[in-house]
């Protein structure tokens, strides 16, 4: 059975875990997927904003449904050709401390790196946001 790593479910990880940030461009859209591992998937959060202005700043996060493995390294064509995926960004994570409402997690990508919060809002969505340390 897969970990869950939704604000709702209380998981600290000491072992490092592999995400990705998937860039998908449409006719007439962009927008970025976080994919976190998660057991045999990858939990994904749909981010309208650059992984680099996250870096800095913080960003919405809608919960969208799991992905295979295979997301993390993919890269081409998705929705029957309508679109493209790329990878943005890759890397390792670990949840320092998790909460109902809140996950921290550790990212070590070549963009996302340090300490981020995941606070859940309402329902589906959350906020994304860099540490300040």
């Amino acid at each position: 059975m897969a970990e869950k790593i939704s604000c709702k479910a209380v998981i600290v990880s000491q072992v490092p875990k592999k995400f990705v940030v998937q860039q998908h461009t449409t006719a007439g859209s962009v927008h970025w997927d976080l994919m976190l591992e998660s057991g045999d998937r990858l939990q994904t959060w749909r981010l309208h904003t650059n992984p680099d202005k996250i870096a800095n700043d913080s960003a919405e996060a809608v919960k969208i449904f799991d992905h295979p493995l295979k997301f993390l390294t993919y890269e081409g064509p998705v929705n029957e050709g309508r679109g493209r995926v790329q990878i943005a960004d890759v890397g390792t994570y670990e949840i320092t401390i998790q909460t109902d409402d809140q996950i921290e997690i550790n990212l070590t990508g070549r963009i996302l790196k340090g300490k981020f919060t995941m606070t859940c809002i309402k329902d589906d969505k959350c906020q994304f946001s860099k540490n300040r340390q």
